[in-house]
């Protein structure tokens, strides 16, 4: 009886780190990150799927967006653009990170300013 006095508290706790893990993450951020095969990148054209998505915002200083429905925004960000997160998204539910893409439309070369083809060019939608 004393060694499952013992254990109690040991299963307990053990207990309590496996359900921590089931509770819903909530709203919060994903990151937009482009993969690019160059790296002078000056601007890329892309459009933001998914559930709902209640607003995007980028760390670069010339960024524009536009909402086009409640589950899609169309973005432009200029600058140093090559492989980085080139926006972040706020979504009702991080657990459904999964239900949200991007996809390039255009990307313009830093140097000439000549738009590239998208070949090659990707985006990715992820928890930070």
């Amino acid at each position: 009886m004393r060694r499952l006095h013992r254990l109690l508290p040991i299963l307990f706790v053990a207990g309590l780190a496996t359900c921590k893990g089931t509770e819903p993450a909530g709203p919060g951020w994903l990151n937009v990150r482009l993969t690019s095969p160059t790296t002078d990148d000056g601007g890329v054209m892309f459009v933001v799927r998914g559930a709902s998505i209640d607003s995007v915002r980028s760390t670069f200083a010339d960024a524009f967006t536009s909402r086009v429905s409640a589950t899609e925004w169309k973005v432009i960000v200029v600058g140093n653009v090559s492989s980085t997160v080139v926006a972040r998204v706020w979504v009702p539910d991080l657990d459904a990170a999964a239900q949200y893409s991007a996809t390039v439309e255009q990307v313009a070369s830093g140097v000439t300013f000549e738009q590239r083809a998208v070949g090659g060019y990707g985006l990715s939608v992820e928890r930070p």
